[in-house]
């Protein structure tokens, strides 16, 4: 016997591993991508890139974040649809019996969550793909910037906030 609370919390769970399964798997390729990214655009250009690899404590409250609006935005909505005290009753009624199909109620508002499930899925991944694409063109592009050739280069460090005695001491240190 189940209360409405403990079957809602099971389907918060199960949505919430799932959620951070997705999240942990989208930080992965993010990093790999990102290192890929930096990859390509070291061959491209004869400069040192300074890049941090790994993920930094705001991106992971991010993605931990986003993994639980995603819990709630896809699983909370079924999980109370489906908890009702209608639907608990109906099921310990027929607890033991074979019901060859599911209450129409309960599949459609699951048919409903699986399909805005796939659809904000398709939409990630369709920007996911573009951004691919947009790296692989940025990468393909000719900077004019060839190993082993001199480059004057000027940085006004006043953008980043520096003062220019500040800038001087730390840019022509090193």
């Amino acid at each position: 016997m189940c209360s409405r609370w403990r079957i809602v919390r099971q389907l918060l769970t199960e949505g919430f591993v799932l959620a951070l399964l997705g999240g942990v798997g989208g930080l992965i390729l993010g990093l790999w991508s990102s290192d890929l990214l930096v990859g390509s655009m070291r061959k491209l250009m004869p400069l040192d890139i300074v890049w941090l690899t790994g993920p930094n404590p705001a991106i992971l409250a991010a993605t931990f974040g986003f993994c639980l609006l995603g819990t709630l935005m896809f699983a909370l909505g079924p999980a109370l649809k489906i908890s009702r005290s209608a639907v608990v009753t109906d099921l310990k009624e027929h607890a033991g019996e074979d019901v060859s199909a599911p209450s129409l109620e309960i599949f459609t508002a699951s048919t409903r969550s699986s399909f805005v499930q796939i659809a904000f899925s398709l939409a990630l991944i369709t920007a996911a793909a573009l951004f691919i694409r947009g790296a692989g063109k940025a990468a393909s592009v000719d900077t004019g910037l060839r190993p082993g050739a001199s480059y004057i280069l000027e940085v006004d460090a006043s953008l980043a906030g520096y003062e220019p005695k500040r800038a001087l001491r730390n840019f022509i240190a090193t």
